[in-house]
């Protein structure tokens, strides 16, 4: 079957060659190049006259990339990397492999990556790195062992908060990450986790959930957790603790921040930040229109989060029916009794804004509650804004 698919690429390849003018578009059959220089000589051509026009077609290919590769986007570079090897040009594949190390990011806790991979595309970042992954490891798995170690790194990170595609990508990631690199699949040590000098263990029924719950003296003042190995891991603490909502401290990751705003209209009736006293409550009045702001903060692609903001007694929303809203956002915005939440399936790296109005609609003096958001895929991924007391005349 492979054979036959393998023979029709041939034959449809040379027509098009023919109908397109070679010469003109020869940096257009660089993915037939790769792939039949990857199968090598174990699917034969039709015939003799195939062949000859097959190798010539390949042999244009990898003149063209030799000098054009510097125009590729980064997945099509990969491509021109393995090409060049696979045809004997390991020297300029090399050089292929140093421009692209060149272009990534390197961070200590997110591995090695490129930014502006365009998700929507039919090469998705996970699939592309995937790629760019198998570059390195095929042609230079020793001069670049780092960097084949970060963008491994890269790419299991990236499924702790977004999928990876579809199947086939899923697929090629796999396959990149456990023909590249060491063997990450062993078993670990056990980690050490000590609370003010004191060890914790684990009971079975915890190792197999991979979860340690328990309650922590209200005077521990020092947590420390080790682990020894070479191979890579991550994992979470999650402190949970009763408080006065007035003593809430907004708090958020390096990923991930969440701030809130109440803007009110002023004489001009044009929207400004609400007033606040001496002591820094801010100040509302009844029947007041408020327009509360949630800025949102991405250092990464993130998908599957959910926003809910607590909100006080004395306002009251404007709308009252859930649904979808674009803002630029797609996002599904449900009208609770006590908090408005919002749902999202993905946020690009970047600063969002979400908008929604409320009425002010009794006096007294009131505690709001926090705007959280959080990853349902990795719950350690989580901020919150602070809480205060407010003032309604």
């Amino acid at each position: 079957l492979v054979r036959r698919g393998v023979q029709y690429m041939d034959a449809n390849t040379i027509i098009q060659a023919q109908t397109d003018s070679l010469a003109a578009a020869k940096m257009k059959f660089l993915s037939y190049a790769y792939i039949r220089l990857m199968f090598g000589n174990k699917y034969e051509y039709k015939n003799a006259l195939v062949q000859q026009r097959a190798d010539s077609i390949i042999a244009l290919t990898v003149d063209a990339v030799r000098h054009d590769w510097k125009s590729l986007p980064l997945d099509e570079r990969a491509f021109a990397a393995l090409l060049l090897s696979r045809s004997g040009a390991r020297k300029e594949a090399m050089r292929i492999l140093e421009s692209m190390r060149q272009l990534a990011v390197h961070q200590p806790n997110r591995g090695m990556y490129w930014e502006h991979m365009n998700r929507h595309s039919w090469f998705h970042p996970v699939a592309c790195t995937a790629m760019v992954l198998q570059a390195y490891a095929e042609i230079a798995p020793k001069e670049y062992a780092k960097c084949i170690d970060e963008i491994r790194q890269w790419l299991l990170l990236e499924k702790q908060t977004s999928h990876w595609g579809n199947s086939s990508m899923t697929a090629h990631a796999i396959h990149a990450l456990l023909l590249s690199g060491d063997n990450w699949l062993t078993t670990s040590s056990d980690v050490d986790i000590r609370i003010d000098g004191t060890s914790v263990t684990g009971t079975m029924t915890d190792k197999a959930k991979g979860m340690i719950k328990m309650s922590v003296p209200t005077d521990a003042k020092h947590i420390e957790i080790t682990r020894k190995g070479g191979h890579p891991a991550w994992g979470a603490l999650f402190h949970q603790y009763v408080a006065p909502v007035t003593e809430i401290t907004g708090d958020s990751i390096e990923e991930l921040a969440i701030r809130r705003e109440f803007w009110v209209k002023d004489e001009n009736d044009k929207w400004k930040e609400v007033p606040v006293d001496s002591i820094g409550q801010p100040v509302f009045q009844v029947g007041q229109k408020i327009w509360i702001r949630l800025f949102i903060k991405c250092d990464k692609d993130l998908e599957n989060l959910v926003l809910t903001d607590d909100r006080a007694a004395f306002l009251e929303p404007t709308e009252h029916i859930s649904g979808y809203r674009w803002s630029p956002v797609i996002y599904y915005q449900e009208i609770k009794d006590s908090c408005m939440k919002f749902y999202f399936e993905r946020l690009p790296e970047g600063v969002h804004v979400i908008n929604y109005d409320c009425t002010v609609t009794h006096n007294g003096h009131y505690s709001c509650g926090i705007a959280s958001i959080q990853s349902k895929n990795a719950p350690q991924y989580v901020a919150h804004s602070q809480g205060y007391s407010v003032v309604v005349k």
